[in-house]
């Protein structure tokens, strides 16, 4: 539901937008609202509908937010940007495997030109600093997704939702959580507030930026401008299942890792799954 409040924010929001179509969808479309489930369930349904590319959807809480593997991601009300966009690429999706890589350039150059904060990404979607979570990304792909030209089926959807801790919410949070994220206002400190409405109109000109370089197959530059940024690469690594450790080297043309085994067997490619960074003190993070 959107109120009083939702609709100012909605209205500052499209003012603040220096996009021509992430943004801006043709019939009006976007939603700002005080409290949904998920802002990529929502926009998955209105994909289905055939919602024009461009839609975004920003809530202030979500009550089931989600990161990757089907992970709880806390959402406290006016405590991050929980922002979903939808784009309709002109190619086939299933040459679009870099897109979350690319998604973190954008949302690290938004948060840079809004609070001067530079991110790490760590692979394969979070936003890190001082080696804690700030953020995530999660793209997905709408089954049933309809063209607005014909009405048909056509599946040529991607829902891209991105998440960023801005503000430290009230109260305890879980402990797990609590060490292992940080929000933007406190590593700024001294009061610093963060503008939700400047940084989502940010994330979305950066993300049209991005958008244009992978339709145009100029995504090179942008995996360079990963590389550089990444948290991940030089470090010893290990999966979530723990069935691989080593060392991560580098990233592929579709984004995937390399990592150089622990045991010298050789050089594996990791295409998705969860993987752990070792810290400093011999343990894994």
């Amino acid at each position: 539901m959107a109120g009083e409040e939702e609709n100012k924010r909605l209205f500052e929001f499209e003012r603040a937008l220096k996009t021509r179509v992430v943004g801006r969808p043709s019939d009006g479309a976007n939603e700002y609202l005080a409290s949904i489930d998920s802002t990529n369930n929502r926009l998955a349904a209105l994909a289905r509908e055939g919602a024009p590319e461009g839609t975004t959807i920003i809530a202030r809480e979500q009550t089931a937010g989600r990161g990757r593997l089907g992970r709880a991601w806390v959402s406290a009300p006016d405590s991050g940007l929980y922002m979903s966009t939808l784009l309709r690429p002109r190619k086939d999706i299933s040459e679009l495997p870099v897109i979350t890589l690319c998604l973190g350039v954008a949302a690290r150059r938004a948060v840079q030109a809004v609070t001067g904060l530079e991110l790490g990404l760590k692979w394969v979607n979070d936003l890190v600093l001082n080696a804690r979570k700030a953020g995530g990304i999660l793209v997905e792909l709408p089954v049933g997704s309809k063209s607005v030209a014909t009405g048909q089926s056509d599946n040529k959807a991607l829902v891209i939702g991105i998440g960023i801790n801005i503000k430290h919410p009230p109260g305890e949070l879980p402990e797990e959580i609590a060490e292992r994220a940080i929000y933007l206002e406190d590593a700024l400190g001294d009061g610093t507030t963060i503008d939700t409405v400047e940084l989502a109109a940010e994330l979305c000109y950066q993300i049209e930026s991005i958008y244009k370089r992978i339709e145009a197959d100029d995504q090179a530059i942008l995996l360079d401008e990963w590389r550089a940024a990444s948290v991940t690469l030089g470090r010893e690594i290990k999966t979530a299942s723990g069935d691989l450790e080593g060392t991560a080297v580098d990233i592929d043309e579709t984004g995937a890792l390399l990592v150089k085994t622990r045991d010298g067997t050789g050089t594996r490619i990791l295409r998705a799954g969860e993987i752990s960074i070792r810290s400093q003190d011999g343990s894994y993070s």
